[in-house]
């Protein structure tokens, strides 16, 4: 249905509805809170809020953040002190951590969290700076790069919001109200905060949906989520018609009863309650972190049913212009961007398009994202697609033959692993993040930069998550190992750690009544190689500036160690002085050894990654880590000497041009050192050479020294392409390769065309007359009764 028909029928229901929902008035009067229990509900209700985020998060902050944690904090404190010293490390990564990055100190902030969350269920003047300290708290801890979920964002944006409103009466009074009303403004963004959020869901879910072919979303939906529960499990089986009526029933609700919000009275309270409703239906089919109690409490602002649009510039001068310009972000938030690039658009290269003229409105933005005021909301994909989960598996081995894999407390990785049950809203974030590097993004690989990056340039590592993980299992680390459901080497560590995807899709009813498996489980292929214990991982996984990555040029600008590096008119000294600092040995080296060694079979996609093995044999991690450095900085150099006339001569004055900008440079660095002073001298040259070059020679130099990262991006978009795109449908893949978006996802045409790197498996998904999916190919599959659909669904 084309947006003209669909927004035609979307007005048509929100009429209706609004017609229908005035024959409630009575109930209402009966039933409605008072507005000042209203808000007082709220306050309170979001103190509760922090004392399950902070709760949940304090027994996994030291493993995942600690000292000998994955992603140990205080070394990346340490390192961006470094680039942004003084005030300037503050402005960009507000956290108290700058005291104290300590294991306790962790704990202790975590701690202080919960304490303002129960100060502010109790309310007060002591109540409001409860829920201060909590969402300092919070701001603090989310420097260690967790907190990237949607329902944090919304604990952010709500949590700076909810200070706003008025001191809750103390419980001592009996009272769970507020001491006074709202000022209007502040009371409409809040509500307009619930609007946004679902109709972001909505937007996501359905702009480009084809209610037709899409009604049986839910079937893929139920076991494709995060943690899929119990009766999530067995809905997934249910006949087709229950589906299609809960598919209705959510479209409804998610597009529709959000703009009956935005009247006063009846509409409004009809639309809180459906809104309610659905969080509740959701609660009970899946596991969502603090995501459906944190969006009741905010709809339950929706229940001041006297507020009204009129009323915005009422009682006070300052916070109605102040209230404007936050619903005027939080509109085009809503209207261009997603959760996947909530914290990223803000980062994109605006400056190089000539047309773009809001820089003082961007500017803004960037200034306060460090504190995640707003945000843009809606996750899932609009097609119903099959019911294939993928998951990031750790396995050890003592001989590299035999390998035993790290059981999840709550991730389905094996046959048996049950659905788990009234967990949220409990988040346990790694069983949460192993899910999601196939599905969409890994904060570190090389689509970082357009989507999750959480606001924190120092995700794009090159030792991302999964190899840091490794290293903590090579290692033992007993905190580590407390997030895995048992420890499958209790003696001593494994000699080798490698990670594999996994394919996991439900069993048929019939196989699970007679093996008791749930899952049909096998390995996609393997994604990073088996590793042995290396310390020096510790010493090179935050990466400095110059290694940030290429989209990522205003970090680069804003780091006091580059500039040095930054001359209008660099030339051979400059070239010289741009190693500074870095080991003589492998500078000496990068020239001498490794250029003319990335120089053979240059360009040859086949062989692209034999060579990386070869290479990283024969210089070693450590040495690619101080290559990636100079190359970084040798990019800076041309960076500086290439003007936009000469970016808008070779084609690349796009909202994501710096990627292939950056590649372009790599492979002047790759003519060796004398052709790159010369390009530095004269860098209208890189027009001529741009028309020369194809994909497989501008990831050539990448290819080489990240060879994981682009291996994995290959895999990954293969799996999209063949699992999580409808063949009756425009999906994801066909839309980059169709209109040729900018960055990485301009590399997908010729990516996909070329035979993989490493092998992949996949399952075989056929999309059936009924518009469900049968899935099909498991080794264990082969051998059950039944099918992967029960015969009701398969007719």
């Amino acid at each position: 249905m084309a947006f003209g028909p669909k927004a035609g029928f979307i007005l048509c229901l929100v009429l209706i509805t609004v017609w229908l929902s005035y024959s409630l008035n009575g109930l209402i009067e009966r039933w409605n809170p008072s507005p000042r229990l209203t808000w007082g509900l709220v306050s309170r209700g979001f103190g509760l809020v922090y004392i399950i985020v902070l709760g949940s998060f304090h027994p996994q902050v030291v493993p995942l953040c600690g000292r000998r944690g994955v992603t140990p904090v205080a070394q990346l404190l340490q390192q961006a002190q470094k680039d942004y010293p003084g005030f300037k490390k503050l402005l960009y990564f507000p956290t108290w951590l700058w005291l104290d990055a300590s294991d306790t100190a962790l704990r202790l902030t975590t701690l202080s969290g919960i304490l303002g969350g129960v100060l502010g269920i109790y309310g007060g003047t002591v109540g409001w700076w409860g829920l201060v300290l909590a969402r300092l708290a919070l701001q603090s801890v989310a420097v260690t790069g967790e907190f990237w979920f949607v329902w944090d964002y919304m604990v952010f944006e709500a949590g700076a919001l909810v200070l706003l409103l008025p001191e809750t009466l103390p419980l001592s009074t009996g009272s769970l109200g507020a001491s006074n009303l709202p000022v209007p403004c502040v009371a409409l963004a809040w509500q307009a905060l619930a609007i946004r959020l679902m109709l972001g869901f909505a937007k996501t879910k359905f702009s480009e949906s084809d209610v037709a072919k899409d009604n049986l979303f839910l079937q893929g939906f139920f076991i494709w989520q995060l943690l899929p529960n119990h009766l999530a499990w067995f809905l997934h089986h249910a006949p087709l018609w229950l589906l299609r009526a809960s598919y209705g029933f959510m479209l409804y609700v998610e597009a529709i009863l959000p703009f009956c919000c935005f009247l006063s009275g009846a509409p409004r309270f009809v639309g809180a309650w459906g809104l309610i409703i659905l969080m509740l239906g959701i609660f009970m089919t899946g596991n969502w972190g603090q995501f459906n109690l944190g969006y009741i409490i905010v709809c339950v602002g929706l229940l001041d049913l006297n507020i009204s649009w009129s009323m915005f510039f009422a009682q006070s001068w300052l916070l109605p212009p102040l209230m404007a310009v936050y619903l005027f972000i939080g509109f085009i938030c809503l209207c261009l961007f997603d959760t996947w690039t909530n914290t990223a658009w803000a980062w994109f290269s605006w400056e190089l398009l000539p047309i773009f003229q809001l820089h003082g409105l961007l500017g803004l933005v960037r200034f306060v994202s460090p504190w995640r005021l707003i945000n843009a909301y809606g996750v899932f994909p609009p097609e119903a697609l099959p019911q294939v989960r993928s998951t990031v598996v750790f396995e050890g081995s003592y001989d590299g033959s035999t390998w035993k894999m790290y059981p999840y407390k709550y991730q389905p990785h094996k046959a048996s692993s049950p659905p788990c049950t009234f967990l949220a809203p409990h988040h346990p974030r790694l069983d949460h993040r192993v899910f999601y590097p196939f599905e969409m993004t890994s904060k570190s690989d090389l689509c970082s930069a357009y989507c999750i990056n959480d606001h924190n340039p120092y995700c794009y590592t090159p030792e991302g998550f999964m190899q840091r993980m490794q290293q903590r299992l090579l290692e033992g680390a007993p905190e580590v190992l407390s997030l895995f459901a048992a420890n499958p080497f209790p003696n001593k560590p494994p000699a080798q750690v490698r990670v594999v995807i996994k394919g996991v899709s439900p069993t048929s009813l019939e196989d699970h009544k007679a093996t008791g498996n749930w899952w049909y489980v096998q390995e996609l292929c393997e994604v990073i190689a088996p590793r042995r214990l290396d310390e020096t991982v510790w010493d090179r996984w935050v990466p400095c500036p110059e290694a940030f990555h290429p989209e990522h040029d205003i970090w680069r600008a804003r780091a006091a160690t580059l500039e040095a590096l930054r001359t209008p008119a660099p030339d051979a000294a400059t070239v010289e002085a741009a190693t500074a600092g870095l080991p003589e040995e492998e500078v000496a080296s990068f020239w001498r050894d490794f250029v003319p060694e990335a120089q053979k079979s240059r360009g040859d996609w086949p062989t692209l990654w034999s060579r990386s093995q070869a290479i990283a044999a024969r210089f070693g991690r450590k040495s690619l880590a101080v290559y990636e450095r100079m190359v970084g900085r040798y990019v800076l150099l041309l960076r500086s000497s290439v003007t936009n006339e000469i970016i808008r001569d070779v084609g690349l004055d796009t909202l994501m041009g710096n990627w292939r900008l950056h590649l372009l440079f790599h492979d002047a660095i790759l003519e060796g050192k004398a052709a790159y002073v010369e390009t530095l001298k004269s860098p209208q040259s890189l027009v001529e050479r741009a028309k020369r070059m194809d994909d497989a020679r501008l990831l050539d130099l990448i290819g080489l020294l990240r060879p994981d990262d682009l291996r994995f991006e290959d895999l990954k978009f293969r799996y999209v392409r063949d699992l999580k795109q409808r063949p009756d449908r425009r999906g994801f893949i066909t839309n980059v390769l169709e209109m040729d978006k900018g960055g990485f996802y301009s590399m997908l045409k010729f990516l996909l065309a070329q035979q993989p790197l490493t092998p992949l498996w996949l399952p075989k998904a056929r999309l059936l007359d009924s518009g469900a999916w049968a899935v099909e190919g498991y080794e264990e599959q082969k051998k059950a009764p039944g099918n992967p659909l029960t015969e009701p669904m398969l007719k």
